[in-house]
């Protein structure tokens, strides 16, 4: 999974034998991108979205993560969780749309 915000780069994805986690890449300069941070070690993530300079991104655990575009800053994740997989996300004006594998959709204020 890519999400592009401004001049960075998210990639996550369902891990292997070491699980997922959160790649942040710096896509200014020349086309060597280089991997600035990873995040979120054995965390598979399944979905990502950004607003007002955060990501959010939907996790395997049930939550919907949020992280600080600008440092890399882990913000604590929105209660409740779903019930199962989040397997989507979309912003909408000043709210975001979580959907899971619990057949749910959540609706969270930004």
């Amino acid at each position: 999974m890519l999400h592009i915000n401004q001049d960075t780069l998210f990639s996550a994805g369902k891990g292997t034998v070491n699980g997922g986690s959160l790649l942040v890449w710096d896509l200014r300069g020349s086309m060597s991108f280089e991997n600035i941070v990873e995040k979120e070690k054995n965390q598979d993530i399944f979905s990502m979205a950004s607003q007002n300079g955060i990501l959010y991104y939907g996790t395997r655990d049930h939550f919907v993560r949020r992280m600080k575009i600008q440092n890399n800053e882990t913000l604590l994740p929105f209660q409740p969780p779903h019930m199962d997989t989040v397997t989507g996300l979309a912003t909408f004006g000043d709210y975001l749309i979580s959907g899971s594998k619990d057949k749910n959709l959540r609706l969270w204020s930004l």
